[in-house]
């Protein structure tokens, strides 16, 4: 994410020491999490205040942020928040729809799609693999998902396939759990089963513990979008 970022001419900051407070409420410790979100939700104003973008390459992290902060802060100050929180290929998906203005008098095309595959060359080389898109729940709850196949779709990829069986199984950080460990597997087997059938060579997705899971059960590639 910070390459690609990068890549479009932003200088990155990789903000640590912050948790979102999951894996707590995944546990059943509501106080821990709520404690855990709040402060990094303090600890990011700033860069709120200072309308900079904060970018979340985790649906999962990004989640309890507009599940809880109603909690700590009125609407004025959510509002503001979620204007400069994004989910990582959202953010990136607009940010090449920008780009791509800025070459329309430049570049000779017939469609859109067309102008947008020409723009996506000048910052990527062909890649040239069959590339299976897989679309975490909580990206879902977000209503993100959209966004992560359009962006994909934006480069120069020889070959796509949108997963129809998304959910791998591990349940946010509840997979990490040995008395989840056997049913985790069981729920991921429908996933694992129509990888198999689509044959990639690699997976993408932006959800960390679903890449664990299908590295766990396949032994595939797995990589961010």
């Amino acid at each position: 994410a910070i390459k690609l970022l990068e890549k479009f001419g932003y200088e990155t900051e990789l903000i640590s020491g912050y948790c979102c407070g999951e894996p707590a409420f995944a546990r059943g410790f509501k106080a821990e999490g709520e404690a855990k979100l709040k402060e990094s939700i303090t600890g990011l104003k700033e860069y709120v205040n200072s309308e900079t973008p904060v970018i979340f390459t985790s649906p999962s992290c990004m989640l309890p942020f507009f599940d809880h902060s109603e909690k700590f802060f009125n609407k004025n100050e959510i509002k503001k928040m979620k204007r400069y929180f994004y989910e990582g290929t959202s953010f990136l998906k607009e940010e090449l729809l920008r780009i791509k203005d800025n070459f329309i008098a430049e570049i000779k095309a017939d469609s859109e799609h067309q102008l947008l595959e020409q723009v996506s060359r000048k910052f990527f080389n062909n890649i040239e693999l069959r590339i299976a898109v897989q679309i975490p729940c909580h990206l879902k709850v977000l209503k993100e998902e959209d966004s992560l196949i359009e962006f994909i779709r934006m480069l120069p990829v020889a070959d796509i396939t949108e997963l129809k069986t998304n959910c791998c199984g591990f349940g946010g950080s509840r997979g990490f759990e040995k008395k989840w460990a056997e049913h985790a597997e069981k729920i991921g087997e429908a996933l694992a089963d129509e990888i198999c059938t689509v044959k990639p060579d690699i997976i993408v997705s932006p959800c960390v513990t679903c890449r664990l899971q299908m590295r766990k059960l396949l032994g595939i590639k797995t990589m961010f979008s």
